[in-house]
């Protein structure tokens, strides 16, 4: 989920394509790589329920008002889950998108 980008995620066919692993052995925020999954049948593209699609457009709602409100700081690499406690756009499991 970490290596999700937008342009992955189908909202009309309510797909998502996994093309790509986040790979940071050091742990170090910045020092991550996007890397081909392991094998070739981890290149795929699932179906999703439309209620996973909707919520994700909701989501990306939300941090687009949090880049326009930062878009000085903000570098913006598309992912879908990135950490806002610094404003930048690197991948993260965690979100706690805050629009206040």
């Amino acid at each position: 989920m970490c290596a999700l980008k937008w342009p992955d995620v189908n909202f009309e066919e309510h797909k998502i394509s996994i093309t790509k692993t986040y790979y940071n052995p050091k742990n170090i925020i910045t020092g991550y790589k996007l890397q081909t999954p392991k094998t070739a049948s981890s290149k795929r593209t699932i179906e999703v329920d439309m209620l996973v699609t909707k919520e994700l457009e909701k989501h990306q709602g939300k941090q687009n008002v949090v880049k326009m409100q930062h878009r000085k700081e903000w570098h913006d690499k598309n992912f879908v889950f990135v950490k806002t406690d610094k404003i930048t756009d690197i991948p993260t499991i965690l979100n706690s998108l805050k629009t206040e």
